[in-house]
């Protein structure tokens, strides 16, 4: 019943969005390791980054293939992940979904009913959910770190 419930809570939530299109230079990520370290072009991979943990990298194809030099994520690991939007302040604006990740541009496309200019920090969760506001999966691709700013 929590479940039934919590999906009809995000699909009225989400009843209000639109799609919008965030620069990633523009904005700060958290709870990830992709786009916290420095890019570094690697041919293996669709996008590669130097932190201080190693190389965070994201496959060329659907699934990661194995690179013992580096922690490989799949091309759409962040497709219908379920995050928190806030302001530069870092005060919680919202929710919103991600749509799909754009790497040779560095755009991320999401669904939220936040406007657009207000978004700052975009901090990826652990719950993937359709349009209709199910449950598809739960689970952290790559390293995650902090607490919600949500609570």
């Amino acid at each position: 019943m929590r479940r039934h419930a919590r999906g009809y809570a995000f699909r009225v939530y989400f009843d209000g969005a639109h799609e919008i299109s965030l620069d990633l230079a523009q904005i700060i990520i958290q709870r990830t390791s992709p786009f916290n370290g420095r890019p570094v072009h690697d041919p293996r991979f669709l996008y590669a980054e130097r932190t201080p943990e190693g190389l965070t990298a994201v496959a060329r194809g659907a699934a990661p293939s194995s690179h013992g030099d580096a922690q490989v994520l799949p091309r759409h690991f962040a497709d219908n992940l379920l995050c928190v939007v806030a302001d530069r302040n870092g005060l919680c604006l919202g929710l919103a979904l991600i749509n799909t990740i754009d790497f040779a541009s560095r755009i991320v496309s999401l669904d939220t009913p936040i406007a657009k200019h207000r978004i700052h920090i975009l901090q990826l969760g652990d719950l993937y959910l359709d349009r209709s506001g199910r449950e598809l999966h739960r689970g952290r691709l790559g390293h995650f770190s902090a607490v919600s700013m949500c609570g």
